[in-house]
This record gives structure tokens, C-alpha cells and sequence, in this order.
């Protein structure tokens, strides 16, 4: 019987919230063992559960919004962070998802606004440094402020997934 529970991440998971379904960290948990193994939907139920559980656990209500916009709901995804950020507006994750939100609707100064609101925060977060290189790079053409960002991103984590971009750009952007 063991065996089988340990089967699966899911099937994990899908205990804890069975023996304790009071617990928001458990129903965390499964959300994320379903996210992973694509079962968005039902993710997303898990999330809510945990919010509910604990409307202060704040990575509940973050990745809720992550699951929804995996699903396409970009809509619903927008309005649960910017909700989550009413409540904890420090929330760096949920700003830098809304950055990356709005960059792919291509909405710009709206991405650059969230992805610098994140970097208020949190001035090492990596993901928000490449971003806003991307930004300008592209579609806001600062090439000082690409380079500046893209230049923090290697002195932060010279193994960031997207280290050798930003090092050919900022070679690109500076010779």
C-alpha cells in the first residue's frame, strides 16, 4: 500500500490532503505535485483550497495565478496577483508574474513597471534584471539600460538559464 502511495508525487499529496485537509501548506503541496504534472485544473482547486486555508500564504495564491496563466487565463491570473498584491504589495514573485504577464501581451511600460517595482523589493532577483534587458534591448531601444541590466544579471548569477543571451547582447550592445 506504501508502495503505491509513493508512487507518484501526486498520489503523495493526494494522502496529506486526505489524512489533514485542514492544511493549507499540504493542499500547497498537492497543487503544485498536479501543476507539474499537468493537471492544471484541478491545481488550480488545490491552490484555491490552500488560500482559503490560509489567506496569507502568499505562495498559494502566487502560483494559483501561475496555473491559471498556464491554462490561458491570463485575465484571471492578472486579477489574483494584483488582488495578492493589495494585501503583501513587498510580493516580489507576484510582481515579477505580472511583469512577465504583461510582456507577453506585450504591453511594455506596464512590464517595465512591475518588473522595476520587483527590483524596488528585491534588487538581486535576476529573472526582473534579464527582464528589463529584454525590455530594452527590444521594444523600449535604451541600449545603456539593457546593458546596465544585462550586466547585473552576470555579476549576480553568471549560471543563470540565460546567462550566454545576456552575455552576446551585452557584447553586442557595448563593442
Amino acid at each position: 500500500k506504501r508502495n503505491v502511495v509513493w508512487s507518484t508525487e501526486v498520489q503523495l499529496w493526494s494522502e496529506v490532503v486526505e489524512l489533514s485537509p485542514e492544511s493549507a501548506e499540504g493542499w500547497y503541496g498537492y497543487a503544485d505535485a498536479l501543476r507539474f504534472d499537468a493537471q492544471l485544473e484541478e491545481a488550480i482547486e488545490a491552490y484555491k483550497n490552500a488560500a482559503t486555508l490560509n489567506p496569507d500564504y502568499l505562495p498559494a495564491r502566487t502560483n494559483l495565478g501561475v496555473a491559471q496563466a498556464e491554462l490561458g487565463r491570463q485575465k484571471e491570473a492578472e486579477e489574483t496577483w494584483l488582488a495578492l498584491l493589495k494585501t503583501a504589495p513587498n510580493h516580489c514573485p507576484a510582481h515579477n508574474n505580472l511583469g512577465w504577464l504583461y510582456y507577453r501581451q506585450k504591453r511594455w511600460r506596464m512590464a517595465e513597471t512591475e518588473f522595476r517595482t520587483t527590483l524596488r523589493w528585491c534588487p538581486a532577483n535576476v529573472q526582473s534584471h534579464y527582464a528589463l534587458g529584454n525590455l530594452y534591448y527590444g521594444p523600449l531601444r535604451d541600449a545603456e539600460s539593457a546593458a546596465f541590466h544585462y550586466e547585473t544579471v552576470l555579476k549576480l548569477d553568471d549560471t543563470f538559464v540565460e546567462a550566454q543571451t545576456a552575455r552576446s547582447r551585452l557584447l553586442e550592445l557595448t563593442f
